[in-house]
């Protein structure tokens, strides 16, 4: 079984035991507490280069992120009082030179949606993918026997910084949010790191009004993170010294594969 599937359903289990966010109503404001968010779950997605195909490198670093589960009455009452209806997301990568970097912001709505129309099903999570120049930029690199920039890396080691804890979301407005939303569910965004992945990702979270484009707490960073600790370097049989932007392998040598 695939690896990106396995996460997934392990994830998915862990959610139906996480206990659901509390609406407080009371003469303080709205506030959404107690809302608990499941450790995202990582697999690592390899590609198989060299002249004969048979050395590996890493593609990507799939990165799956569960939702926290809400009372259907109080997802209700957010939409209805003040037309809150999903989750903003924001990726960020802190490097190994410390810049921070806002990589993406994806929209995750309380409410899934199946062939265009609003779902009553909560969605469950959102993914995307950590993924190498060489990788992400277009098909037509995918196909190199040695990949674009040289890349040689593999994933050496990555894991989850800090520890599980409730975070808390007074609900107000806080701001309009007019840049395109990126919907991401189970098929991942692909995020174009560059040619090193090591470095810290992190998630920003705030509650979102899809419908008047305004967002309703101010962005809580989640309590834990993602680490990609390092990268070891692979010898790629018959790539030493080629420019693979302009050697392309021609379709007859590719092999069959599935991609991951």
């Amino acid at each position: 079984m695939r690896w990106d599937v396995i996460c997934l359903t392990t994830l998915l289990c862990l959610l139906g035991c996480t206990k659901k966010a509390v609406l407080q109503r009371d003469g303080v404001g709205v506030r959404l507490t107690e809302v608990e968010w499941n450790v995202p779950t990582m697999s690592e997605g390899t590609w198989k280069v060299g002249r004969i195909y048979r050395d590996t490198v890493s593609k990507n670093l799939n990165v799956v992120l569960a939702l926290p589960p809400l009372e259907s009455d109080d997802v209700k009452h957010l939409q209805e009082a003040f037309g809150v209806d999903s989750w903003l997301v924001r990726i960020i990568q802190a490097n190994s030179q410390g810049s921070r970097i806002e990589l993406i912001t994806l929209f995750a709505p309380f409410l899934g949606v199946q062939k265009g129309r609003a779902s009553s099903r909560p969605m469950k999570a959102i993914s995307f993918s950590l993924t190498y120049a060489a990788w992400a930029i277009s098909e037509r690199f995918r196909k190199f026997q040695c990949p674009a920039f040289s890349h040689d890396r593999r994933l050496d080691g990555w894991q989850l910084i800090g520890e599980k804890a409730h975070t808390e979301f007074p609900v107000a407005f806080a701001g309009n949010h007019t840049e395109k939303l990126t919907v991401s569910e189970l098929v991942p965004t692909s995020l174009n790191i560059g040619n090193t992945m090591v470095g810290d990702y992190y998630f920003e979270v705030a509650l979102f009004s899809s419908s008047k484009k305004q967002i309703y707490s101010s962005f809580v960073r989640l309590p834990q993170h993602v680490r990609v600790v390092s990268e070891k370097t692979v010898p790629l049989d018959g790539c030493a010294g080629v420019h693979p932007e302009y050697e392309p392998a021609t379709p007859e040598v590719i092999p069959s594969r599935k991609f991951r």
